[in-house]
């Protein structure tokens, strides 16, 4: 059987923005949250086992939204990590003094970084 890079990448970048929706800006439902988060993650994580897959995500991360530059830069880590840090690091300056919900990335990126510099996040 084929993986179908497209429609898997057309269906990261629709979770990524649902779920940023969801974690960022609605913040009410975290049920659904959760969900989206879950089938987000297994296609990253389904880009990740391909080499493909993997040229796909670092494309990914040159997107214009910031919220699939963030996502993305959490997978591209574990293969690039000085190209992901240099992104996530940019946008976490970028957001840092949000007063809207984008502060709430900020809180996300900051975190996953402090959390990564101690070697708690493993690729």
């Amino acid at each position: 059987m084929n993986f179908n890079y497209e429609k898997t990448k057309e269906e990261c970048l629709k979770y990524a923005l649902e779920y940023c929706k969801f974690a960022y800006e609605v913040i009410e439902d975290s049920k659904t949250t959760n969900k989206i988060y879950s089938k987000m993650d297994k296609l990253f994580k389904n880009l990740l086992k391909h080499s493909k897959g993997k040229e796909i995500l670092e494309l990914m991360i040159e997107e214009k939204s910031d919220y699939i530059k963030y996502i993305s830069a959490v997978y591209v880590i574990h293969f690039d990590e000085k190209k992901a840090l240099s992104v996530l690091k940019k946008l976490n300056e970028k957001y840092k003094k949000s007063t809207e919900g984008l502060g709430l990335m900020y809180l996300s990126i900051d975190m996953f970084l402090k959390e990564w510099e101690k070697g708690n996040i493993r690729t």
